[in-house]
């Protein structure tokens, strides 16, 4: 499962772009490479989600999170294929919120 720590840092952006894929210059799909000089070859695919303009760091209900925030989640649960049990929406342990989101159907492109 994952832990997603640090999302109230993404308030008040205009827009959180989330890489799900790479493709090479010829358009099929590839692992990413650590070879510098092999990356500047690759091109990543890109996810754009709203952000949300609330202040999130007193919320301790997944459900009451904004609903850009939870489309968020949902959609990194579904891109990696793996449950989401603990985000953080600020410094103290207090902002920590367990949850259970569990990915849904995904077809890449």
């Amino acid at each position: 499962s994952l832990c997603i720590t640090h999302l109230d840092a993404l308030a008040n952006c205009d827009y959180i772009k989330i890489c799900i894929e790479y493709k090479n210059k010829n358009g099929q799909l590839i692992d990413f490479t650590t070879d510098r000089m092999n990356q500047k070859q690759v091109i990543p695919t890109y996810v754009i989600f709203d952000s949300w303009k609330e202040d999130v760091s007193l919320i301790t209900d997944y459900n009451k999170l904004p609903e850009n925030m939870k489309k968020l989640i949902q959609n990194i649960s579904n891109y990696t294929r793996t449950k989401i049990e603990i985000i953080t929406v600020g410094k103290q342990k207090e902002n920590t919120i367990f949850c259970n989101v569990i990915p849904e159907q995904y077809t890449p492109n």
